[in-house]
């Protein structure tokens, strides 16, 4: 997986889970919209409050965008379709 939108002040992990991977956001900046690209067709959701995240899927990869306010940690969890 890859962050491939957001700002230099974003910080991306990406985990692996036994059920699907993971991606861990920090935002030190402003608000901002932030993309994960994630290898494979996934459903996702935003695992801090259990809700669905709208999801593109597009050459074998799935792109979950999201909303990250200023300040905030982000939790995508990835889950097989």
């Amino acid at each position: 997986m890859q962050l491939v939108k957001g700002s230099e002040k974003v910080c991306f992990r990406g985990l692996a889970h036994p059920s699907g991977p993971v991606a861990i956001l920090s935002n030190w900046g402003d608000a901002e919209t932030v993309t994960v690209s994630f290898r494979g067709r996934y459903a996702a959701i935003n695992a801090l409050t259990g809700k669905s995240i709208q999801v593109v899927h597009a050459l074998g990869r799935t792109l979950a965008t999201v909303e990250l306010p200023a300040g905030a940690v982000g939790l995508i969890k990835a889950n097989q379709q």
